[in-house]
Order: structure tokens, then C-alpha cells, then sequence
């Protein structure tokens, strides 16, 4: 099965190295993530093979879903992206790319994710759009985060 694919991308207006460079506190995470959905269990920096492992609350926190993702790719300054290990997707890879704009102070941050949903085709096929509708809104919250948080500095 192909996975599905989704890419949310923003300007911001500070350089490259400098988006990127945010991205290595764990203070950063705290900052996109939505607040008190999400426990970080355990945080690594940005380097190959470090792992993120996430508690994230559903159903009002009733349930507890285990994320365990291992960073990969890593070009300093540039990208690097997320794999699942272990969590709610079949297949999750999520690269996250500090791209070169027009000018030496902006740059365009690209998320772009590829993932399968649990439970194979009929499920993959009735509940992506959903699955893209929940990723569009996340993204362009945390986009705003991160717009805020960096072009305030």
C-alpha cells in the first residue's frame, strides 16, 4: 500500500539555520505541540538515530497512545525528519525542511509527511481525508506557533 502524503509549508522571517536551530530545544516541542494532550516522555536532540518518545492523551485523557519516533536524515541547518517506531500509524515519516528564500533572513518552513493509517485499504481509502483535514489544521496551528515564536525573538 502507498502511503498517503500531506506537505504544509510557511514563510518565516529569519534564516534557515536559525528555524532549524530552535527546532533542537526540547522547550521547541513543548511550544508546537498541543498543550496538555501530549506528555514528552523522553527527548534527544536532533541527530541520527536519537529517539522522541510522546504520551499522547485521547478521549479526554481516559487513553494513553505511546509515540515513539527515531530521528533520521539529519542535514544540519537543513532538515531532518521523524520515523514512527512505535504508534497510532501503520507508517509515519515526517521530514522537516528549512528551505532558502528570496532573501538571507526568511525562510520556508516545510513539513511534509507520508503515513499510513491502521486497519489496511477500505479503512486507508474512507478516513484519509479526515486524516488530511486533522493534519492541515495541526500544521497550520503550529505554523503559527513557530511564526510567533521565532519572528518575535
Amino acid at each position: 500500500m502507498n502511503p498517503n502524503s500531506f506537505t504544509y509549508s510557511s514563510n518565516i522571517k529569519v534564516s534557515p539555520a536559525c528555524a532549524y536551530n530552535w527546532h533542537e530545544s526540547k522547550d521547541a516541542l513543548i511550544k508546537l505541540m498541543p498543550k496538555n494532550l501530549i506528555d514528552i516522555i523522553k527527548y534527544s536532540s536532533i541527530a541520527d538515530g536519537n529517539e522522541l518518545h510522546l504520551e499522547i492523551k485521547v478521549f479526554f485523557g481516559l487513553f494513553k497512545i505511546n509515540w515513539i519516533a527515531k530521528i533520521e536524515n539529519v542535514i544540519k541547518e537543513k532538515e531532518f525528519s521523524d520515523l514512527q517506531i512505535k504508534g497510532p500509524f501503520k507508517f509515519w515519516h515526517h521530514r522537516h525542511a528549512f528551505i532558502a528564500a528570496k532573501s538571507a533572513d526568511e525562510c520556508i518552513m516545510e513539513d511534509q509527511i507520508n503515513f499510513i493509517l491502521p486497519g489496511g485499504l477500505i479503512i486507508n481509502f474512507l478516513f484519509k481525508p479526515l486524516a488530511i483535514w486533522n493534519l492541515k489544521r495541526m500544521f497550520k496551528m503550529r505554523h503559527i506557533k513557530l511564526k510567533n515564536a521565532l519572528e518575535n525573538i
